[in-house]
């Protein structure tokens, strides 16, 4: 195998990875909307709305692939393909543990935003799982799978996109 074929298996398996948790998380997140609800931040009134939040993961998924641009690096193959494990792993690590902060949530995970939050009926602190050594796993989740989905491209042989 090349390693090019090798670079594009490893992007495939991260984004299919990474496409899966979103999935996960978008139907978690849905689920969650419907179960009554405990406190609620005025701002989180607007900004947790279904609606709102399908619009909202669409203009960030847009806006993540019109401003995407490879890391301008030049590497041997070798390299490349080791760069390239160590994304595909990162990714994975960060969405096997957004995953498993989210399961360690069940009940008490919801969608929040920078205007507020919506809190569940009987709302409880989580304290087991990624919890019980981390204050934020999914945040940290989330940094990892994204640091580990960016891609390069080789300057010797690159070509500028036209304006």
């Amino acid at each position: 195998m090349t390693a090019a074929t090798v670079e594009r298996c490893l992007a495939w398996v991260g984004g299919a990875v990474g496409l899966g948790t979103l999935a996960i998380a978008l139907a978690a997140m849905a689920g969650s909307l419907r179960r009554p609800s405990g406190r609620t931040e005025p701002g989180a009134r607007f900004a947790l709305r279904p609606m709102f939040l399908v619009v909202a993961t669409g203009a960030f998924l847009t806006g993540g692939i019109l401003l995407w641009r490879p890391l301008p690096i030049s590497l041997e193959d070798s390299h490349r393909v080791l760069l390239s494990a160590c994304g595909c792993l990162l990714t994975t690590g960060g969405c096997i543990l957004y995953l498993w902060g989210l399961r360690s949530l069940g009940m008490m995970f919801g969608p929040s935003s920078g205007f507020g939050v919506r809190l569940h009926a009987g709302h409880q602190l989580i304290v087991h799982g990624p919890y019980a050594h981390l204050r934020h796993p999914m945040y940290l989740a989330v940094m990892s799978a994204t640091v580990g989905s960016l891609r390069h491209h080789d300057v010797r042989t690159h070509r500028p996109r036209p304006a």
